[in-house]
Parts: C-alpha cells; structure tokens; sequence
C-alpha cells in the first residue's frame, strides 16, 4: 500500500521593485512568543470546522510552509515562525531524513517494511533571477534544485509541468493539483515536495473476514451498514480525553521509521470534542496514553475519502497574516527583483484503507502573488462501530496524515 503526499507552492509577483536579503531568524523575544501547541493539531482546529469526512496531510502543508519561511524576513517571518514554530525548517529537514532510508527489504511472505522518498522541486521563472543564499539553501537543505520555466510567456506549460511532475510522484492519486488560472504571467517560482510511502500493516486483515456491521455516523440515530474488516492483531490500546485510542503499526523493515495509524474513538464525549482536545494538546497525550500493549481483536470500517481544501483563511487565522498582503509581505530572502505575496494555499489530499494497509495522496499548494507494559493473554475488543478520528504517525508522534471518518461509506 502507498502512502503518498506531494506539495507544491506558487510564487508570483504584481511590482518589480529593488530588495535584499534581511536576516531571518526572529529575535529573542520573538521566540519566547512563539505558538507551543504543535502546527499540526493547531492547523486541525482550523480545517476541522468543515463538516464530514476529513483528510488532510500536515506533512505535506509544514515541509511547503518551511521552504517558504526560508525567504522570509521581517514581520513576515515573525508571524510564520508563530504559527510553525521557531525551528519548523529544522523539524521538516529532520522529519525529511529520518523519513528516508534505503529501500525496504523483503521479509518472509513477501512482505515489506515501509518504502518511503522523499523529492523537492522548484520551478522558476527564467527571466527572474532568484538569490543564491536561498537556492543553496533550498538545493542543500532540501535537496531542492531549480528549474526554469517560463512563466512570463507560457504559463499554461509550465502549470501542466508542474501537474505533471506531482501526478508522477503520487502515482496518479493527486491529478491536476494546480487548476486552470492559479498560474499566471505573474507567478515567478513553483516549491514542490512529495513524499512517497508504500505501507502494510505489521498484521494485515484476511478479506474473507470482512463483512457488513452496524456503523453509528455522529449526528444519526439509526446504524449504517458498513463493510468492516476483522482480525486478532497486536496493537496498543487505551483511553484519553474521553475516547478509546487503537495505534495499529504498520510492517516496519530492518531500517527506516516505525509507523502507525492512532485510532480515536469517542466513548463518553463526542468527535468534536475529541477533536478540540487534539486542538489543545496534539497527539502526545494521546500517544503516551495508549500504552497497552495486546492482543486486539479489532474491527475496523474499510474507507476511502478525499479532501480539498482552501488553507489561506485557516493560516490567517493561526496569525500568518503578512505573508499573504501584497506590499507588505517579505520575502525578500528569495529574489531582490521581485515583491512577492502569497496570495493562495491549495491542499488536496485522499487515503485509501483496507485489509493490507494504507494508501493515501496529499497535495499543497501555496500561491503567491507579485516499551510498554503487556496487558492480560486475553485478547481485548476494539469494536470501531461509530465515527473516528485517524493519526498516520511515526515513532516520534509526527502527524504525516490527520483526519476525521463520519461515514466510512462516503468518498
């Protein structure tokens, strides 16, 4: 099964002006300001007032963000560092490497631990020359090499380019992330990640035990018949904020990182509840309380659901607020010939689960303008028979994919 996640940002400019380059790094004071819950549960708080199913990748959203606060200055980049976090460029370097290792090995019955890439791009307009600090950086920090495409001219072939390049790195699951328009004559330099992940559960579900069961969608009273996959499996279980938290790992190889999807499931409290409470404290808390260690007999909706979603208003109300107003907006770190602004962020994002693991897409783009204790032998139930919440984690608690199921039967 795949994982894939893919990012893209936009740059463009409306004012040819003279600049230069300005430190970045916030001062002291700024720092002691700076935002402690995690960008990933913060960015939920936002994008989870939306109704239904929700998938989204915060991976995906804070490696584009990253590369973006590296031209920041100024205000700009106090803001940014606010939202993301003073080291959010150290983090998404680090997330980025420890993600990465060598291809996974076969293990007996041919299964595999997870395969994951990571690959970074940007796209430049040729005619704009971007300063070298930050294409040193981006190139040797990200493994991000330029580009150059016409933009001025032909900006139509660069957008299917660009589209080109994310649909080949996600397979085929994220197509035509940058709509008709969103690149212009104006649009001066494309960043784009995409992250590629091919996982199994460490115990996968037999397909003959899959069969219908009663499913509750929050806000209804009468069951929905949804096919459900059953299994003994060891996992973790154990209770937070009032809900019942299943952590199911993935297959993991000889090398690279241990992954699992946190199932949080509402026992006395709602979804909404569950997820205001992941708002606050992120997914530690929830993590370090899903210690039992056991043999889980689980049963658990296949789903398969999709996401599009506008993040500009979400980040402005986190404070990134600058970054998107034309004039006032610095990110004088990427080009001295050019004044940009970001004037859009587009996310997309879907995932697949089934009896062998997980697949799932993300895209983003940012426009600019101008050990635990063993619980008892007796296998415990973990019955998923209502909506849930759903965390792609790895060892370290980093959110890769977050979202919400309120009806598995709905793409």
């Amino acid at each position: 099964m795949r994982i894939i996640t893919s990012t893209a940002l936009l740059a463009a400019t409306l004012e040819q002006c003279p600049g230069q380059w300005l430190d970045a790094a916030p001062n002291p004071k700024t720092r002691q300001k700076l935002a402690a819950a995690p960008f990933a549960a913060t960015l939920h708080g936002q994008v989870g007032k939306q109704s239904g199913n929700l998938i989204f990748s915060p991976a995906s959203i804070s490696m584009a963000l990253a590369m973006t606060r590296e031209g920041a200055s100024g205000k700009t980049a106090a803001e940014m560092d606010g939202v993301l976090g003073a080291a959010a460029g150290a983090d998404a370097r680090a997330l980025a490497k420890s993600l990465t290792g060598k291809p996974a090995k076969a293990q007996p019955g041919g299964a595999t631990g997870p395969e994951i890439s990571i690959a970074n791009r940007l796209y430049g307009d040729a005619a704009t020359p971007f300063l070298p600090r930050f294409l040193d950086l981006t190139r040797t920090a990200y493994n991000a090499p330029l580009e150059a495409v016409d933009f001025r001219k032909n900006a139509e072939a660069a957008r299917v380019a660009i589209n080109a390049w994310v649909a080949s790195q996600t397979r085929d699951r994220i197509k035509d992330l940058l709509a008709p328009g969103i690149v212009t004559s104006l649009t001066r330099l494309v960043l784009v990640n995409a992250i590629y992940l091919r996982a199994q559960w460490e115990t996968p579900f037999e397909a003959r035990n899959t069969r219908a069961a009663a499913f509750t969608i929050e806000g209804t009273k009468a069951p929905k018949q949804i096919a459900t996959m059953n299994g003994e499996v060891p996992a973790r279980v154990g209770e937070h904020g009032g809900a019942r938290t299943l952590d199911l790992p993935y297959r993991a190889g000889a090398e690279g990182p241990r992954l699992g999807m946190l199932i949080v499931m509402p026992k006395s409290v709602s979804l909404s509840a569950i997820e205001k409470t992941y708002t606050r404290e992120g997914l530690a808390g929830f993590l370090a309380d899903t210690k039992g260690q056991a043999d889980v007999n689980v049963a658990l909706p296949k789903f398969k659901i999709g996401t599009e979603l506008d993040l500009g208003e979400s980040l402005k109300a986190l404070g990134m607020k600058r970054a998107f107003v034309e004039g006032e907006a610095e990110f004088g770190g990427m080009t001295s010939a050019a004044k940009l602004f970001i004037s859009k962020v587009v996310h997309k994002a879907w995932i697949a689960v089934d009896e062998s693991g997980t697949e799932a897409a993300a895209a983003t783009a940012v426009v600019m303008n101008g050990q635990a204790a063993r619980m008892p032998n007796k296998p415990v139930d973990f019955k998923v028979d209502r909506s849930f919440a759903f965390f792609v984690h790895d060892e370290k608690g980093n959110v890769l994919f977050a979202g919400r199921v309120l009806d598995p039967s709905a793409s």
